[in-house]
Parts: structure tokens; sequence; C-alpha cells
């Protein structure tokens, strides 16, 4: 994965949420891996260690949101953190390199 060279990017513990949808927004199918996010001389990869099935109607679509929310914000509290900030900034610079590539 190719990232910005000054995009603030940490290895540590990750999470990846992967969808795929129609072009009218139906028949999403969603799901989120979860591992370890490490750089080697290729780059930056996202090395799996669990997948968390995700939902193929909007019922499970909402369970699963609602759990993942959950389950951040408990392992949050139990470590003492606070929810990081998003970086839009980096994110958006990201974009727009994967657009000129």
């Amino acid at each position: 994965m190719d990232l910005a060279t000054d995009a603030a990017i940490q290895p540590g513990r990750a999470s990846l949420l992967c969808h795929s949808h129609d072009e009218l927004l139906c028949n999403q199918k969603v799901f989120l891996v979860r591992g370890r996010l490490v750089r080697d001389e290729d780059g930056w990869a996202l090395g799996p260690e669990h997948v968390v099935p995700g939902a193929d109607s909007p019922l499970s679509l909402a369970r699963f949101v609602i759990g993942v929310r959950r389950n951040a914000a408990a392992y949050l509290r139990k470590h003492g953190l606070a929810r990081p900030p998003i970086p839009w900034d980096e994110i958006d610079a990201v974009k727009e390199q994967a657009r000129r590539s």
C-alpha cells in the first residue's frame, strides 16, 4: 500500500472495514479485517489476524456497525484511551494521490 510520505501512519494494531455495493447503493456486503499494520521494503501492509463477518441485509448491517462501534468504545475504555482524531486532510491527500496513479 503506497501512502503519502508525510502521512502520520504508525505500525501496530489496525482494522480495515471492507464493503461493496452496486451503483444504486443496494446489495451491500461488508466485513472487517483486524490485524497488524506493518511496513517493509514494499511499503505498508495489513497482516490479517481475524475477519469479522459483516452483513447481508440492512438489519444485519445496522447490527454490524453498532457492534463494531461498541467494541471499539469498550477497547478504548479498557485501555484508558481517548477516541483518536481522524486525520481527514491526510486521508484526502492519500485519496488524491491514488486518483492520480
